[in-house]
């Protein structure tokens, strides 16, 4: 997921930076030697990077602190069971980011918030069951709404950082 999120990040970005500047040279756009368009594309290793960052910083502290709530709740999980059962709901962000290399923003909008939402039901729907049977009582929608919380704001971040141009 690291790599295919940073890699198909970067194409985007050379798609969008091609598209920009040839739709530049067709418009009668001026040739400046200080423009930034006349530097080229580069490829960012540094989404390889917040790639990581990203994904493994979610999974990890936000499955500890969800594994630390149902802790406390006295819910019978473990710390791989809720880590696995995250990385797991990773996998339709890949299919997604395959997708989002389209140049059309409401085809990336669509495909991140349909693999946000699918993912996120994944969680919820897992979580569900030992949330509830916790002794979390009245605090447990607030738990799960936590849950589908973060994760949409992992796809904003998704969206912003590797799929913004």
């Amino acid at each position: 997921m690291v790599f295919v999120s940073a890699a198909t990040g970067n194409y985007a970005a050379y798609l969008a930076h091609n598209s920009s500047s040839s739709s530049k040279g067709k418009s009668g756009g001026h040739d400046n030697d200080d423009d930034d368009d006349s530097q080229g594309w580069y490829y960012d290793i540094d989404k390889v990077g917040g790639s990581m960052a990203l994904f493994y910083g979610y999974v990890g502290i936000v499955g500890l602190l969800l594994w630390a709530s149902l802790r406390w709740f006295k819910a019978n999980v473990s710390l791989a069971q809720v880590w696995c059962t995250y990385g797991y709901s990773m996998c339709i962000f890949i299919p997604m980011a395959v997708v989002s290399v389209v140049p059309i923003e409401i085809v990336r909008w669509s495909v991140l918030g349909a693999a946000t939402f699918a993912s996120g039901m994944f969680l919820l729907l897992t979580f569900r069951k030992p949330v509830m049977e916790s002794q979390a009582g009245a605090k447990a929608s607030p738990i799960l709404l936590a849950i589908m919380g973060l994760h949409g704001a992992l796809g904003l971040a998704l969206k912003f950082y590797f799929f913004n141009y």
